[in-house]
């Protein structure tokens, strides 16, 4: 036999997970082409907001890569440059000094 209680304990909650498929390539899809309609119409705005981000993206990926291939040469080769001068100069002042 349960005797009565005074306070209630609260029953413990359960978590329920609902999983939803999101697809980033048809939502990508989507986009662009609800873009280019609005651009095929003449809407200012949608030309306007293609050009900007045609500016952010920076070109296709592969042109990134590149361009970020390249600048990384060029800036190993002017660290190398800027290091050499110092040892140069860091010789002559040696043999200024002794």
């Amino acid at each position: 036999m349960k005797l009565p209680r005074v306070f209630k304990t609260p029953s413990h909650q359960r978590f329920v997970y609902k999983p939803r498929f999101w697809n980033e390539k048809q939502e990508e899809l989507e986009e662009r082409i609800r873009q280019a309609e609005a651009r095929s119409e003449g809407d200012i705005d949608a030309i306007k907001a293609s050009v900007s981000k045609a500016f952010k993206k920076g070109g296709t990926n592969r042109s990134y890569m590149m361009e970020r291939k390249y600048r990384t040469t060029q800036v190993r080769k002017s660290n190398t440059r800027v290091f050499m001068i110092v040892v140069v100069l860091g010789v002559l002042v040696y043999l200024l000094i002794r």
